[in-house]
């Protein structure tokens, strides 16, 4: 990925041009007493570009949560609280 956004930013016309992109991984895992209720994991991959000609600024964002699993002890018909 790091050689696309090089190639990227080699292409722009801009006087400034920048590309950030970040990366989060979280797992969250819920008890209630000895016995796990909840396991889950996800993913968050985002990013921003922003670009600078002749004083005008520009910018653009993506944003991609992706959940990997969800393993859940709780029964169907119980409430998700």
């Amino acid at each position: 990925m790091k050689d696309r956004l090089f190639e990227a930013l080699k292409k722009s016309s801009a006087d400034y041009a920048e590309i950030r992109v970040e990366t989060l991984e979280t797992t969250q895992l819920a008890y209630r007493g000895r016995e796990m209720e909840t396991a889950e994991a996800s993913a968050f991959q985002g990013g921003i570009v922003r670009a600078c000609t002749k004083g005008g600024w520009g910018s653009s964002r993506s944003i991609l949560w992706t959940r990997l699993n969800a393993v859940s002890s709780r029964p169907a018909s119980a409430p998700p609280w």
